[in-house]
């Protein structure tokens, strides 16, 4: 997935762009240049040649190209920030993706093994009625219950085919999906260093914090547009074609400066760069307060399934000791042929919910994993993040 997703390549695409805007705001601290020639008449001769060149060095910009570089650079953080963001999303939905075709082929396994069960009782049955022993009742019976099984198997295997097709959109290329996951994804530390890793290493609040220094970087820039400039300005003209040719040097310190609207266009713009820093503080502390949220919903259901779980796998057990009970009685006289099926039916019943809470448990690790950094590539957190807030 993190050679071949589109959406990842377009945001690294995007780093680089931001990374060559700031290289052109960066090269304002370097002379302009510019250059002219032509012809005309010069000193009562036609035909004189004309050129200029001239050289335009800033030597103080009262802040106003560092605040542009600055928020150049930091706009370069932001879009590495949106990359790393967008890696967590895709590698976090791809394990959930890859644990979802295991968990669809857990319960196919779970639907075959039914059909298997019901064919045998089925079988069973029939050989009875024909020796006499069972009613075409009961033959009926075998039947529709081994078609309500094989519709289950249908149903699980159409599962499957979906989630193998969900996890080919995210890596872009056919991946073998038997493998567990490995234990480190799973077998995770307890509640407190969970909290701890997933909001010291959260991407989306990481993201909303470079955007909030975004906007108080504008803000800086803001009130530095309409600085004057310092410029030391060297110019040379150059007339030839004429019978004593000439040529003059200039050297000058320019004050340049402009205003808008007298000004009011940039008080504008600074009222709208300070709403905008204001936005992006809300903004973080909305995300916050949502990765928190999350954070205990994933904590609390992983929790509960762990527990289910247990009960299940009891459940289970009792489950396969009373059916192989009922087709002893069965065969004594003691149950009816109803019984044995409901049995069937029931353990089967008491598997696939196991192996969907499995699933569940399985996907709620993952997304705690996923969180907590434990399937970042080496070196994927942007170098800035990697400090301790």
């Amino acid at each position: 997935m993190l050679q071949n997703h589109p959406a990842l390549a377009g945001k690294q695409a995007q780093v680089r762009a931001k990374e060559s805007a700031a290289d052109g705001a960066r090269a304002a601290r370097y002379p302009t240049l510019s250059t002219s020639i032509g012809t005309g008449q010069s000193s009562g001769y036609s035909g004189a040649s004309t050129a200029t060149i001239n050289a335009r060095q800033p030597l103080w910009a009262f802040g106003r190209i560092d605040n542009a570089i600055a928020y150049a650079d930091q706009d370069v953080q932001v879009q590495q920030a949106e990359v790393w963001f967008t890696m967590r999303q895709l590698l976090e939905e791809t394990a959930v993706s890859y644990s979802n075709v295991q968990g669809a082929r857990e319960r196919l396994a779970v639907a075959e093994q039914s059909v298997l069960r019901h064919q045998e009782l089925q079988q069973q049955i029939q050989r009875r009625a024909t020796g006499g022993l069972a009613s075409a009742v009961d033959v009926s019976m075998a039947q529709t219950r081994l078609l309500q099984a094989r519709a289950q198997r249908e149903t699980a295997g159409a599962d499957l085919r979906n989630a193998e097709a969900a996890l080919l959109a995210l890596t872009q290329l056919t991946v073998a999906s038997d493998l567990p996951a490995p234990s480190f994804m799973l077998d995770l530390p307890g509640e407190p260093v969970i909290n701890e890793q997933v909001l010291g290493q959260s991407a989306p609040v990481r993201l909303r914090e470079s955007m909030v220094t975004l906007a108080e970087a504008d803000v800086q820039r803001a009130r530095t547009a309409n600085m004057p400039t310092v410029l030391l300005e060297a110019g040379r003209n150059q007339v030839a074609r004429l019978p004593n040719q000439t040529s003059s040097t200039t050297l000058n310190i320019v004050m340049q400066a402009s205003l808008e609207g007298m000004g009011l266009a940039n008080q504008a713009q600074q009222r709208a760069a300070l709403e905008r820093v204001e936005a992006a503080r809300q903004d973080l502390a909305q995300q916050r307060h949502e990765q928190q949220i999350q954070l205990l919903q994933l904590l609390d259901r992983r929790a509960s399934d762990q527990t289910l779980l247990a009960g299940y796998a009891e459940s289970v057990m009792t489950l396969e000791s009373t059916l192989a009970s009922f087709r002893r009685q069965y065969e004594s006289g003691y149950k009816s042929w109803l019984d044995v099926l409901n049995a069937v039916r029931e353990l089967a019943d008491q598997q696939m919910q196991q192996a969907q809470v499995q699933a569940s448990w399985r996907v709620n690790s993952l997304r705690l994993s996923a969180r907590m950094g434990r399937l970042d590539p080496p070196g994927a957190m942007p170098a800035m993040f990697s400090q301790p807030r």
